[in-house]
C-alpha cells in the first residue's frame, strides 16, 4: 500500500474515532435518569410560546385515556389550575381520567400514604410537589421504582440528587423572578425619595421559595442605599398574628414607608394595620401572588401593587408536556419550565386591567364566571 494512502486512512480513522467519543461522551444518559445531556428539548422561549398559543388538535399515537394522579396539598390543590388543565386537554383531543389524593394537612405520614394510594393505581403520570427537604427525602425514596413519569409542579430548579426515576419535567414559578419584579416596581415607586425604611413579614414556617424570594429582594435593594431594612417579623400563619407584627412595627418605626409582604395573607393583614393606623398615605404594603382580591384591592387604592403568578401557565404547561410525550416527541419536553409573572400596579386603566386579566386568568376565568 502507498505509504500516504495509508497514512491518509489512518487519519481519517482517528478522525471519526474522535467524533464518534465525542458524540458518545456528550449524548449519553444522565446516570440512573434517561435524560440526554445533548438534548435539551424546547427552548424556554419556544415552550413559553407554545403554552401562550391556541392549542392545536393533535394525532397521538395512541388515543387510549390516559391516567393521570396528583398527590397535591390541600393548599395547593385550592390554587391548582386545574381548569386550565382540563380545558387545554380537551382542546388538544386527549383523552384523560384525574384522581387525587390529597395530602392532609395534620403532618405525620399523610405525604407517604397519598403518594401510595396514588401509585397504587399505575398511572401514566404523577403530578407530585415538593415542599420541604423531608418532603424530597421521601419522595425520592417512594418513587424509586415508579413506572410513572413524574411532574413536580412547584419547584423549577431539578433537584440533584434524585437521580433514579428522576422527575420527567419541572413546572413552577422562579420565586427570584418574582423578587425582582417587586424589587423593580418599588424602586419606581420611591424613586424621588433619598431614604426608604422598610420592613418583611414572613410566613412561618418559612418554605425554600419564600427563603429565596426574601432573599433576592434584600440583595435587589442593597444596591440602593436609599433602602433600609429597619425590621423583619416571622408569623404564625394567621391573618390575625399578621396584623399584630405589621402593628408592632408601625408602632417601633414611625417613618415606615414600604412593607414587604411574603404572602397574600399577610399582605391584607398588613394593610388593615396600615389603614387602622391611619397611615395608608404613608406607608405602602405589596401584594404577592395576584389574587383577584388582590386586583380589586390595587385598583380601589389598597394594596399599592401585586406581582401576580400567571396560574394557567402551569395546567397549559402540563397538557403541552404531556401531549409532546404521547405523540412521540418526548425529548422536545424541557426539563423545567417557569410560568409567567405580570405585575398589576395602582393607575392602570380599566381596559389595561381587562387585559391584564384576561392573560393572567385566560382559562380559569371563565370557570369563575
Amino acid at each position: 500500500m502507498n505509504i500516504k494512502v495509508f497514512v491518509l486512512t489512518v487519519c481519517l480513522l482517528m478522525l471519526f474515532a474522535g467524533i464518534y467519543g465525542f458524540w458518545s461522551f456528550y449524548s449519553r444518559p444522565e446516570p440512573e435518569t434517561g435524560y440526554i445531556l445533548s438534548d435539551p428539548g424546547l427552548t424556554d422561549r419556544q415552550f413559553r410560546s407554545l403554552i401562550e398559543s391556541p392549542a392545536i388538535h393533535r394525532t397521538l399515537l395512541d388515543d387510549s385515556p390516559i391516567r393521570i394522579a396528583s398527590a397535591l396539598t390541600q393548599e395547593l390543590l385550592a390554587i391548582a389550575p386545574e381548569n386550565a388543565f382540563r380545558t387545554r386537554m380537551h382542546e388538544l383531543g386527549i383523552p384523560f381520567v384525574l384522581q387525587k389524593y390529597p395530602i392532609q394537612p395534620d403532618g405525620g405520614d399523610n405525604l407517604t400514604k397519598a403518594i401510595q394510594k396514588a401509585i397504587s393505581t399505575n398511572p401514566d403520570y404523577l403530578v407530585v410537589s415538593v415542599e420541604t427537604e423531608r418532603d424530597q427525602d421521601n419522595l425520592i425514596r417512594l418513587l424509586a421504582d415508579c413506572p410513572s413519569k413524574i411532574f413536580v409542579v412547584n419547584k423549577t430548579v431539578p433537584i440533584t440528587n434524585w437521580k433514579r426515576n428522576a422527575p420527567y419535567m419541572y413546572i413552577g414559578f422562579d420565586p427570584s423572578t418574582g423578587a425582582k419584579l417587586i424589587a423593580s416596581e418599588a424602586r419606581n415607586i420611591f424613586a424621588d425619595e433619598e431614604s426608604v425604611p422598610y420592613a418583611i413579614i414572613y410566613e412561618t414556617p418559612a418554605n425554600r421559595a419564600i427563603e429565596i424570594q426574601t432573599t433576592v429582594f434584600i440583595e435587589e435593594l442593597s444596591d440602593a442605599n436609599k433602602f433600609q431594612l429597619v425590621d423583619e417579623y416571622y408569623t404564625q400563619d394567621t391573618s390575625q398574628d399578621a396584623y399584630q407584627k405589621a402593628l408592632i412595627i408601625l408602632n417601633r418605626h414611625p417613618d415606615l414607608r414600604f412593607i414587604h409582604a411574603c404572602s397574600s395573607k399577610i399582605a391584607f393583614s398588613a394593610l388593615k394595620a396600615i389603614q387602622d393606623q391611619g397611615k395608608e398615605k404613608q406607608v405602602l404594603v405589596n401584594g404577592w401572588g395576584g389574587t383577584k382580591e388582590e386586583i380589586l384591592s390595587v385598583k380601589n387604592g389598597g394594596l399599592a401593587f401585586t406581582v401576580i403568578k400567571v396560574m394557567d401557565d402551569i395546567g397549559v404547561a402540563l397538557a403541552e408536556a404531556i401531549r409532546l410525550d404521547r405523540s412521540g416527541q418526548t425529548t422536545m419536553t424541557p426539563r423545567a419550565f417557569s410560568a409567567s409573572y405580570t405585575v398589576c400596579r395602582r393607575g392602570m386603566s380599566d381596559e389595561e386591567l381587562q387585559h391584564l386579566m384576561a392573560k393572567a386568568f385566560r382559562y380559569s376565568h371563565a370557570k369563575d364566571d
